[in-house]
């Protein structure tokens, strides 16, 4: 184990940032850094989220930064594997819901089934965020493309002109 220390080195600092911007916990960052083989250093956890948070804030900034799309990388790929693993459930859920569809409690099995739905469509949503990909897909026309789509699929549907001004119209029979 790493004993605590007062001065910490640049290197000792520099890899305690980058444990925090990949773990994010000071406890787990601490007992790390007083466990490793190579170079027990015992950096208290207040010691650590003082660096995070006030004295070396802009170098973690800079680390978290570069680390990000690793940690995305990572996140996304757990999410996945919590998508498969639910799956399985949720098709057991639905066996034993159907098995004891008459015996079962007013919304027990369908309930947990319900939950494992949303939560597996939620993990799916945010694995595909985190993995640079669309989420929902929105296209926008303008009135101009859209009647141009129009015409190439039907043609002689959609007739170019301008209307005529008639303004000195007469109302007819409007019975008041």
């Amino acid at each position: 184990m790493g004993e605590i220390q007062n001065t910490y080195t640049e290197e000792q600092k520099e890899r305690a940032l980058q444990l925090m911007a990949l773990l994010g916990n000071a406890a787990e960052v601490s007992r790390q850094l007083a466990d490793d083989k190579g170079d027990p250093v015992g950096i208290p956890e207040t010691t650590l989220r003082h660096w995070k948070n006030t004295s070396h804030r802009d170098r973690f900034l800079e680390i978290r930064a570069d680390v990000l799309p690793q940690i995305q990388k990572t996140i996304a790929a757990q999410l996945e594997d919590d998508v498969i693993a639910d799956s399985a459930v949720i098709e057991k859920l639905r066996d034993e819901m159907l098995l004891k569809i008459g015996d079962m409690k007013a919304g027990e099995i369908a309930s947990a089934y319900r939950n494992l739905g949303v939560k597996r469509a939620v993990d799916i949503d945010k694995s595909q965020l985190l993995r640079g990909n669309p989420t929902e897909i929105v296209q926008t026309q303008n009135a101009d493309e859209l009647i141009g789509a129009l015409a190439r699929i039907a043609p002689g549907m959609v007739i170019d002109s301008t209307a005529d001004d008639i303004s000195d119209v007469t109302v007819l029979g409007s019975g008041a």
